[in-house]
């Protein structure tokens, strides 16, 4: 499951950046879904998301918001409450999925040592 637009697109440049064999997607095994992750069922019917839940085995999230900008309403609506819900998707009594969430220590990794600084616009709310 991919979020965004065009996720077989995404997930093809992916492969093209990391120079990554792209014939191993045209496996009968791999199937790209569009996901939304507000959305409860990931933007699945019922019925899909049910079926997955009992077929997957691991859950690897990537695409955490990398922006120290932005407040933590931001990250709540963007990041925290839809990693809540692909946590929920991964839970089952007995046998849950592996989850692997990818930091944004390791997302940055190939930054360099040097990261520009910019000032945080001033939040409205803050002037009171």
């Amino acid at each position: 499951m991919i979020r965004g637009h065009h996720p077989d697109q995404r997930l093809e440049d992916a492969f093209d950046a990391r120079l990554l064999n792209k014939a191993l997607l045209k496996s009968e095994r791999v199937q790209v879904l569009p996901m939304r992750l507000n959305d409860r069922y990931l933007g699945l019917s019922r019925a899909r998301y049910g079926q997955l839940r009992k077929e997957i085995d691991i859950v690897q999230h990537c695409a955490w918001m990398l922006d120290f900008h932005r407040t933590i309403e931001d990250y709540d609506r963007t990041c925290i409450a839809p990693l809540y819900h692909l946590l929920q998707f991964a839970y089952r009594d007995g046998r849950p999925m592996d989850v692997h969430f990818v930091s944004s220590v390791s997302a940055t990794a190939l930054w360099g040592d040097v990261i520009e600084e910019k000032p945080a616009p001033v939040d409205a709310r803050l002037l009171g």
